[in-house]
């Protein structure tokens, strides 16, 4: 009889802690479950092969040079504590006064994976943990008539496997809240020089530009170093007048902030001051279509972005929360 006891995706865990030391997880450590519709966290061996000529035309050695680990996480945007961490990692800052300000401070993580093989009758479960895991990258996605979807994506010190959970180990369950939606949970847009904009589209994206540090003697990295923090995104308009395209063909600033959420108290505010359109494409596409004015832009520096209430703060995009 063939094996019963494989692993069903539907069945696995993903769960997160909080390092005080980038690649050391904590001794019982208290994992936050997460919500996550997909995932793609990696186990990364680089390997090198021998060079040396032979007769018989053979390669005869192949030597792991380094390990490391990354990968994205996906989810139905929430409201919750796991996503508020990662929105702190990704914005290497955190909440202050429910107001999260792009900063210079990282936040890093070991995440643990559960494979499930005891509903098969085995007992036994696989855990891949991944250590040193820092943000890289967020997206949010929200599209007229679906979920308000995200991403994140990291890059981490090296990933290990075990049997069993670490011992004390406990798993504070995932929280209920409603994951939101493009519709109903939509709240508001707004945009200076451009009058009461409808849109079908919305994306934003943000890095972090991590990159590996390796080093002689070290098969994991020995560190992520941190580039430049940037946020671009998307938007489809529907196409009502020229203000759009006037802005981006005399490059004139505009300003980007909306709000989303299912309940009062329990919303996220997204503030980015100073925007500019990198690209407007404008085109009849056939019959029967609406025309839209499709628009790349992108955050740029602001000396106030909280407009002075928490003491005139310079960064590129706010988060609040709890709004």
């Amino acid at each position: 009889m063939s094996n019963t006891y494989f692993a069903d995706s539907s069945e696995t865990r993903v769960a997160l802690i909080e390092e005080a030391t980038w690649g050391t997880t904590p001794s019982t450590p208290a994992f936050k479950i997460m919500r996550v519709t997909g995932e793609s966290l990696s186990v990364e061996t680089e390997t090198v092969t021998g060079s040396e000529l032979r007769a018989d035309r053979n390669v005869a050695h192949l030597i792991n040079a380094s390990k490391a680990t990354g990968g994205s996480i996906e989810m139905e945007l929430n409201h919750d504590d796991v996503v508020h961490l990662m929105m702190e990692s990704a914005m290497q800052a955190a909440f202050s006064s429910d107001k999260l300000i792009n900063g210079v401070t990282p936040k890093m993580f070991t995440m643990e994976r559960t494979f499930s093989h005891t509903s098969g009758g085995s007992g036994t479960n696989t855990f891949v943990r991944h250590s040193g895991m820092m943000c890289d990258t967020m997206a949010l996605s929200m599209s007229a008539g679906s979920m308000i979807t995200a991403s994140f994506g990291f890059l981490g010190k090296e990933a290990t496997s075990a049997a069993a959970a670490i011992t004390g180990a406990a798993y504070t369950p995932a929280s209920t809240t409603p994951p939101l939606s493009a519709s109903a949970d939509f709240a508001s847009l707004t945009m200076s020089n451009i009058t009461s904009p409808k849109i079908s589209s919305l994306s934003l994206n943000t890095t972090n530009n991590l990159r590996r540090q390796q080093g002689v003697g070290v098969e994991t990295s020995v560190g992520l170093g941190t580039g430049r923090f940037e946020v671009t995104g998307s938007m489809d308009f529907y196409m009502e007048n020229k203000e759009v395209l006037d802005d981006y063909l005399g490059g004139t600033a505009t300003s980007l902030a909306f709000t989303i959420g299912a309940a009062a108290g329990a919303k996220y505010t997204f503030t980015i001051p100073t925007v500019k359109f990198e690209s407007v494409t404008i085109n009849a596409g056939g019959n029967d279509q609406d025309v839209f004015v499709s628009a790349g832009w992108r955050g740029l520096f602001s000396a106030d972005v909280d407009s002075g209430t928490g003491g005139s703060q310079g960064g590129t995009m706010m988060i609040e929360r709890n709004v």
